[in-house]
């Protein structure tokens, strides 16, 4: 089945490690989002790579990204890239094999929405620790503000519901929510990419 709103893994892009766009690659290739979707939905999910929701009207722009994602295979786990990564950002796994830098180990606590995701967060954590990072979740009720004040390592979060084209997802990273780190912000990933922006302000 398609749902209207995409299931999302998201970051406070401005804040250490989660800065540094190879760091997010480890992450993004320690996770298989086919195994989350067959335990937790039978198989009955749509998978989707791309930042909006796989609807019949948005199909022309799936095709249109059709060979860039073979190009760029992002949804195939892939634990040596992890690997390959974390050690080129001086990361080395401790004694009980998770990932440390000068004594200390990645932070990585993943924040669900209360009443949200207890059936896919359990298995994401999972598939983190498997690779290596000290992942936990918790469900705390100021959710939406440690997410919108940027208070948070990796949360997940539905995007926006049915629309008729990409624009309104894809404008959710633009530079007019990338705010201060304690301030509260409408979209919350506090990505900063001038390109990307360019593209979006022309759509």
């Amino acid at each position: 089945s398609v749902s209207p709103s995409t299931i999302m893994i998201g970051f406070n892009n401005s804040k250490a490690p989660f800065d540094d766009p190879d760091i997010r690659r480890a992450i993004n290739s320690a996770i298989d989002r086919k195994q989350v979707s067959d335990v937790v939905y039978k198989g009955s999910g749509q998978v989707s790579v791309l930042p909006f929701a796989l609807l019949p009207n948005l199909a022309p722009f799936v095709d249109a990204s059709a060979d860039l994602l073979k190009k760029y295979p992002v949804d195939v786990p892939d634990l040596d890239k992890v690997t390959q990564i974390m050690q080129s950002k001086g990361w080395q796994k401790d004694s009980e094999g998770f990932w440390a830098k000068d004594g200390q180990r990645f932070p990585m606590v993943v924040l669900l929405p209360p009443g949200f995701f207890q059936d896919i967060g359990p298995i994401f954590v999972t598939q983190w620790r498997k690779a290596g990072f000290d992942a936990s979740f918790k469900a705390p009720t100021d959710f939406n503000t440690l997410v919108a004040q940027g208070n948070a390592d990796v949360f997940l979060r539905f995007d926006t519901a049915i629309y008729q084209d990409p624009w309104v997802s894809l404008e959710e990273y633009h530079s007019r929510y990338n705010v201060p780190t304690g301030t509260d912000a409408v979209q919350p990933y506090r990505w900063s990419n001038a390109q990307f922006y360019g593209f979006i302000d022309q759509m």
